[in-house]
């Protein structure tokens, strides 16, 4: 049954007229997409009056309260692709990390890992200690509550791998993620022996016809603004890229993985 069929009777002519088609099933809640002008925020419109749900994701369980916090089963695919590509013995930071979501699923694969995931928003902070403790990956993650520049400057050098996961404003932040990476390793022989990249995952926001142009304004982007920090000193290469899932007509979120290392000479 088409989801305006369903919820007919439930919601206004006008509210109907203006839903997108499309839905998120998060736990037990269905999320759907109604305009701004028509609600506001988050809100119950048929069923219990409550938002905090549990969904599970490759074997993992994630408790939020979807009031306050944001999760979304459309990047399933892509954090499962970046726990694929860790290897053991890593460390990362996982900035803007949510509930955790990405973070508990690579300690839950790769268990000789060791994670920092940070958030500002307090409410996703209490959701990340309680789904690390519901995902018995105390051992490798650590939450941390502040601002991610601040929190990440504070971890310089420690870093085999940093997520941005956070395409609206990721760019703001790339010269501190550089920063976290521990770049020394790349001429010490310590990356062949366990595998390790200096690598960023890095999200942004992309509009356009042709592919290509998709990947090459936002690493171009990208590019300029880690020059623009550390001139000519460290030098990035697109290692991966991929349309992570489209947000508004010719509009998308889009992967590029970029690997960095210390410009020779």
């Amino acid at each position: 049954m088409k989801l305006k069929a369903v919820l007919k009777g439930v919601v206004d002519e006008k509210t109907l007229s203006k839903l997108v088609k499309s839905y998120d099933l998060i736990g037990d809640i269905i999320v759907i997409r109604i305009p701004p002008d028509v609600y506001s925020q988050r809100e119950v419109i048929w069923g219990e009056e409550r938002l905090e749900t549990t969904y599970k994701e490759h074997g993992c369980s994630f408790k939020a309260n979807l009031k306050h916090v944001f999760l979304t089963p459309r990047f399933s695919h892509e954090r499962m692709r970046i726990a694929k590509h860790v290897m053991p013995g890593e460390t990362i930071i996982n900035m803007f990390a949510g509930v955790g979501c990405f973070s508990i699923l690579i300690a839950k694969l790769k268990p000789q890992t060791k994670i920092y995931f940070i958030d500002v928003n307090p409410y996703a902070y209490e959701y990340m200690k309680e789904n690390v403790a519901l995902n018995k990956v105390e051992e490798q993650v650590i939450p941390l509550l502040g601002d991610a520049r601040e929190e990440t400057e504070k971890l310089r050098g420690v870093a085999d791998r940093v997520l941005m996961p956070l395409p609206e404003q990721a760019h703001a932040f790339l010269p501190s993620a550089v920063r976290a990476l521990d770049l020394e390793k790349e001429g010490s022989g310590e990356r062949a022996e366990t595998g390790a990249d200096s690598m960023i995952h890095y999200y942004a926001v992309s509009t356009g016809l042709k592919e290509a142009a998709l990947f090459s304004v936002p690493f171009k982007r990208a590019q300029d603004s880690i020059a623009s920090a550390f001139g000519g000193s460290i030098r990035i290469e697109l290692e991966e890229k991929r349309i992570v899932r489209s947000v508004a007509p010719r509009m998308y979120h889009v992967a590029l993985d970029l690997r960095c290392a210390r410009a020779l000479g």
